[in-house]
């Protein structure tokens, strides 16, 4: 055991893909902080999501379980508080809080926030009206008490506003004002910043940037390399609709992804800059990561299938994430090339809070493995070392199964058909955990619009 529990901080980037940050070569200097601040923290540069998508990754990084293992592929079924690391954190003294747009984290009944005591996922057009999400909070929602209040306030039109906009945003997502529905990641990084500064002992955070996801609208600022057309480009329904001769527009789509990410990369900066000045960064434990990536028409060297957007593919533009950590008190910077697994967030969440750190917490001796479906059947992949350089993956589907070099974030090649024996054990032996409870709301209207308006349903 430690003496003085460090803080922990969990940054993902939200579909933010390896392949396209300059941390793994990029060409387009797209996280130069990220770059920066791994001079002095771990590296691990072939780690993989569990998942392609934010339900089944998130509820994975939260509770160490894969997805075969979870079950948690749809709304029938939340995660167990007592599965999820940061109810444990909060159990054993920290102050936990949750911080993002993601409507599967905070909106639905996925269990995925039971083990945080804030939790925060709304913005207000003017800080200073009143906040019908607050006042959602503390009276439950009554929208005659609301405009009461609103209009006996100090800022009646301000408050006014907000409360249409909230209603927009809930109802009818579309005609929200810009910035209402998907805040952009500096809001949460300030309303992080206030949370931590009042707390009195250890705190635990989870800080999920929207910012990398679509629709991809990063600020002007940010948005160096997208021309007109990209920036009049459409999300990523009209990206399913690609056919093979407007692949361009697939560049034009990504072109305003990278913006997105040198956007949510300085977002990381505010947030790791201002803990650094209040002298916390030091008790820190930092992860930065992504529950996933995104695909932008690259085929697979498979089947040769493209993949686009994310989903329950298993295609190395979703599994393939960026993945930094800091050690309380780390000052060298270090590399690990061997395959690790975003699902073990919680074995190295323990390590570090209890102490129990020899060598990069990340590392486990159990093979890094990922699920999905593919037309409603399940689909595994399990990785491993190459003997050059890379790693090597290995893909089972039903009675047919594939390896798979993968040199490069950008590059990959079937070889054979095959897999080890020990990994097809492995996979066969892979079973329910029983860590869930049956989910017990239904989808609103509202939340299935701004699920539409992420681009997970039509």
């Amino acid at each position: 055991m430690i003496d003085t529990p460090p803080n922990v901080l969990l940054l993902i980037l939200d579909s933010a893909r390896a392949r396209n940050t300059s941390l793994h070569g990029y060409h387009r200097e797209t996280t130069p902080f990220l770059e920066e601040f791994a001079s002095s923290a771990t590296t691990y540069t072939q780690a993989r999501a569990p998942a392609g998508r934010s339900l089944p990754s998130h509820a994975s990084i939260f509770s160490g379980y894969l997805p075969q293992e979870h079950g948690i592929n749809d709304l029938e079924n939340k995660l167990e508080r007592e599965a999820n690391v940061f109810a444990r954190l909060a159990d054993n003294g920290y102050d936990t809080g949750l911080f993002t747009d993601n409507p599967y984290l905070t909106d639905l009944d996925t269990g995925l926030s039971s083990g945080f005591e804030t939790v925060f996922n709304d913005r207000d057009l003017y800080e200073d009206g009143e906040s019908p999400s607050a006042f959602v909070e503390e009276e439950s929602l009554d929208k005659v008490e609301f405009l009461t209040r609103a209009l006996r306030s100090d800022a009646p039109i301000k408050s006014l506003a907000n409360g249409v906009s909230w209603m927009l945003k809930w109802r009818y997502p579309r005609l929200a004002p810009e910035g209402t529905v998907f805040s952009r990641g500096f809001t949460y990084a300030e309303r992080f910043a206030q949370w931590r500064t009042d707390r009195k002992g250890p705190w635990a955070a989870c800080i999920n940037l929207m910012d990398t996801h679509v629709p991809f609208r990063p600020g002007e600022e940010y948005d160096r390399w997208a021309t007109s057309d990209g920036k009049n480009a459409q999300n990523r329904t009209d990206m399913e609709n690609i056919g093979d001769d407007e692949r361009w527009k697939f560049a034009l789509l990504e072109d305003r992804y990278d913006g997105t990410i040198r956007q949510a990369d300085a977002v990381v900066e505010q947030i790791l800059t201002a803990l650094k000045e209040d002298r916390e960064l030091s008790n820190t434990y930092v992860v930065v990561t992504a529950d996933h990536g995104e695909g932008f028409g690259e085929r697979s060297p498979i089947d040769d299938h493209p993949s686009i957007g994310h989903g329950d593919a298993v295609d190395e533009p979703l599994l393939h994430v960026p993945l930094v950590v800091k050690e309380p008190g780390q000052s060298k910077g270090r590399t690990v090339s061997e395959p690790v697994g975003i699902v073990d967030t919680p074995v190295a969440i323990e390590r570090a809070t209890t102490g129990d750190v020899d060598g990069p917490s990340f590392v486990t001796d159990r093979t890094v493995f990922a699920g999905g479906f593919e037309d409603g059947d399940p689909i595994d992949a399990a990785y491993g070392s190459h003997e050059s350089h890379g790693v090597r993956k290995y893909v089972q589907n039903g009675s047919e199964s594939w390896s798979v070099h993968v040199p490069t974030p950008r590059d990959a090649y079937c070889l054979d058909a095959e897999i080890p024996p020990a990994i097809e054990s492995e996979i066969d032996a892979l079973s329910p955990a029983n860590v869930t409870q049956a989910a017990e709301s239904e989808v609103t209207e509202s939340v299935e619009q701004t699920l539409s308006a992420l681009g997970y349903t039509e």
